[in-house]
């Protein structure tokens, strides 16, 4: 019974997560990036490079986001995430953004510009 424990623990756990999880695992398009937006509210969804968006200003933004070395407000922008996967440039992209401080805000809205959009925001 002892030795069952753990395998029930990680089937139980295994079972954990929701949509917004599933739909953040799918697979980048191929040849174009996908940003998938949750806790958002009604914004949430999924959004691509398409004719608005500006690739170049997107690599950009997402260099900078990678960017672990640099000195962020502690000011909290709201629970929205965004994750950007796909291909750009050649090169395979996988980065989530959150709001959580100065620099994670201006990281989304930078993304968000690039694709010719306005951020969702939950209101």
């Amino acid at each position: 019974m002892i030795r069952l424990l753990p395998v029930l623990l990680v089937l139980v756990l295994a079972g954990c997560g929701g949509d917004d999880d599933e739909q953040a695992a799918q697979p980048p398009p191929a040849g174009g990036v996908r940003v998938v937006v949750t806790h958002a509210g009604d914004g949430n969804g999924v959004f691509r490079c398409g004719d608005g968006c500006d690739a170049q200003k997107l690599g950009v933004a997402l260099e900078q986001a990678r960017d672990k070395v640099r000195a962020c407000t502690e000011i909290y922008g709201g629970p929205e995430t965004a994750r950007v996967t796909g291909m750009l440039d050649g090169r395979r992209v996988d980065t989530s953004i959150t709001r959580n401080d100065g620099c994670g805000i201006a990281d989304y809205e930078a993304v968000f510009a690039a694709l010719g959009v306005d951020p969702p925001i939950r209101r």
